[in-house]
């Protein structure tokens, strides 16, 4: 009986063992999964601020362009006045 009873607590702290490793290798997973939808929703956060850069841009684009048009007429009126 004495092999048997070492033999059958070896085998439980070998289970014991598994289970705790199973526990361990799940909390890893489930912080793995916590991590990637943070990920996920920082890359959406991202992606939305570099949507809304990109409309700024091309409303800078346009004044831009609108300024420019305007300091040209400017140009040509003060040039039509000056000749006047």
């Amino acid at each position: 009986m004495g092999l048997e009873y070492e033999l059958r607590h070896f085998l439980e702290r070998i289970i014991e063992k598994l289970d705790n490793g199973i526990e361990r290798h799940r909390a890893h997973r489930d912080a793995l999964e916590v991590l990637t939808r943070r990920s996920e929703h920082e890359k959406e956060r991202v992606d939305a601020a570099i949507y809304r850069l990109d409309q700024l841009l091309e409303r800078v684009d346009t004044l831009t362009h609108t300024i420019n048009r305007i300091e040209e007429r400017t140009k040509h009126i003060d040039h039509q006045v000056t000749k006047s």
